[in-house]
């Protein structure tokens, strides 16, 4: 039997998309109207669409993010989920240690203060530990989280948009101005352009007390 699989949407939108404009792109994608399209933007887990292969899912993937969503596949069961996962790896086998050779070290009781007497210092009581045990090697120490279950959504009059649809409409590109010209003309090389602002030459410097040295 084929692995079937569902999508599942939560309300998430891709990076720096414009939560207004992907609310409109799915009203068009799912022809419905805006109520309707707020449940989907709720924060709750909705089933978009189950029991589909993984390709016809990836398809329902794409075509959300095109409109502006990030939604998710997951299998339909969970023996699907496991074995899609693959088998649980083998723990690793800790090596044996070999005794060693004899010791004159020796083992003082719990709670023995190990430093030299000259350096003992004023240090708070270990803590109660008396109420603690050992789990058993492997044992689940975070409970599992559980997922909710998906909120069924009534999409039964919701349809897909075709292959290649234009979800966004194009906007129109601004027309260019074109001033009025005709009563405009060239002036003459050398004209002036500015008049009354023409500067007056400042006069020659007075040389008549000056003479050339020999």
């Amino acid at each position: 039997m084929a692995a079937e699989y569902k999508v599942i949407f939560a309300g998430e939108l891709v990076a720096g998309a414009d939560p207004d404009a992907v609310k409109a792109n799915f009203q068009k994608l799912f022809k419905a109207d805006a109520k309707r399209v707020d449940k989907l933007f709720s924060g709750n887990r909705v089933l978009i669409k189950k029991n589909v292969d993984e390709a016809t899912a990836q398809k329902y993937q794409a075509t959300l993010r095109k409109a502006g969503g990030v939604c998710s596949i997951e299998p339909m069961n969970e023996e699907q989920a496991v074995s899609a996962s693959g088998p649980a790896p083998t723990p690793p086998i800790a090596p044996r240690k070999t005794p060693g050779p004899a010791s004159t070290w020796q083992l003082e009781a719990p709670g023995a203060d190990l430093r030299d007497p000259d350096t003992k210092r004023n240090v708070p009581p270990p803590p109660d530990t008396g109420d603690l045990t050992l789990a058993n090697v492997g044992a689940q120490m975070l409970d599992e989280h559980v997922k909710p279950d998906p909120f069924e959504a009534d999409l039964s009059d919701i349809s897909m948009a075709p292959t290649g649809t234009e979800l966004l409409p194009e906007t129109p590109k601004p027309q260019p101005f074109e001033p009025d010209l005709s009563e405009l003309s060239v002036a003459p090389a050398g004209s002036e352009l500015l008049p009354g602002h023409k500067k007056e030459k400042p006069p020659p410097p007075d040389t008549g007390d000056l003479e050339l040295e020999s």
